[in-house]
C-alpha cells in the first residue's frame, strides 16, 4: 500500500506543470501569449458601442491566471505576427471592456447571494422558532423533527451561500480585477 502510495506522488510530481515566474521590472508576473491568427481574437458583438474580446480568448486568458496567486500582478506580453498597430489598441480595449463586464455581473451576483443567503436564515429562524412553538404545545416527536431537518437544510443552504460560494464568486472577481489593471503589450 506505501509502495502504490509513493508511486502515486512520484507520478503527481513529474506530471505537475512547473514553470519559473519571469517578473517585469516592477514586479509583476509576465503571461506569453503567442497569437498565430487573430481572426477570433474580438467578439463578433460590441456592447455599447465597446469592443470585447471572444469567449475564446477569455477562456484562454482565464486558463493562464489559474496558477497565480491572489497577490501577484499580470502583465500581458501578446506575441503575434498578425496583429497590427491599430489593432493592438482595439485588443487593449477590449480586454478591459470584457473583464470590465465580467467584474460588475460578478458582483451582481455576490450582492444576489448574499441576499439569498439572508432569506434562507431568516426562513431558518422562523422554522426554528416554529420549532420552539411546536414543542411548547406537546406536538409529536415525528413532526418535530421533520421541522427541525427543515430548520438545518435551510441553515445550511445559508451558510453554503454566503461561505462557500459568496468565497468563489469573490475569487473570479479578484482575477478579474487584476486582468483589467494588467500591463497589456504586444510585440
Amino acid at each position: 500500500m506505501f509502495k502504490k502510495l509513493k508511486e502515486t506522488k512520484d507520478l503527481i510530481k513529474k506530471i505537475e506543470y512547473k514553470d519559473s515566474k519571469q517578473l517585469d521590472e516592477e514586479g509583476r508576473i509576465i503571461i506569453k501569449i503567442n497569437v498565430s491568427d487573430d481572426s477570433s481574437f474580438l467578439s463578433t458583438y460590441y456592447f455599447n458601442d465597446r469592443p470585447i474580446i471572444s469567449s475564446d480568448t477569455a477562456e484562454f486568458i482565464n486558463h493562464s491566471m489559474k496558477y497565480l496567486r491572489p497577490d501577484e500582478k499580470v502583465h500581458f506580453i501578446f506575441s503575434s505576427k498578425v496583429i497590427d498597430d491599430n489593432e493592438k489598441v482595439l485588443y487593449k480595449e477590449a480586454i478591459v471592456n470584457y473583464y470590465k463586464l465580467e467584474f460588475s455581473d460578478l458582483s451582481r451576483n455576490i450582492k444576489r447571494t448574499i441576499r439569498q443567503a439572508i432569506i434562507m436564515t431568516l426562513v431558518a429562524i422562523v422554522i426554528f422558532v416554529g420549532y420552539i412553538l411546536l414543542d411548547y404545545l406537546n406536538t409529536k416527536t415525528l413532526i418535530l423533527n421533520i421541522i427541525d431537518i427543515a430548520g438545518w437544510v435551510f441553515m445550511w443552504e445559508a451558510v453554503d451561500l454566503f461561505f462557500l460560494e459568496r468565497s468563489s464568486l469573490k475569487a473570479k472577481q479578484l482575477t478579474c480585477y487584476k486582468i483589467i489593471n494588467a500591463v497589456v503589450d504586444f510585440e
